[in-house]
């Protein structure tokens, strides 16, 4: 999922809202993220 974009309203391709999304991913997809966001304003 690395460099991923999506819209703000819009979930990733892995059905998450943002990294570590406990209401869309099970455990094993949650331990160890490392992952961030960047939110840009255009």
């Amino acid at each position: 999922m690395a460099g991923e974009t999506v819209p703000i309203d819009s979930v990733f391709s892995n059905g998450a809202k943002w990294p570590g999304d406990t209401g869309a991913l099970d455990v094993d997809e949650v331990a160890g993220c490392s992952c961030d966001v960047e939110i840009n304003f255009e």
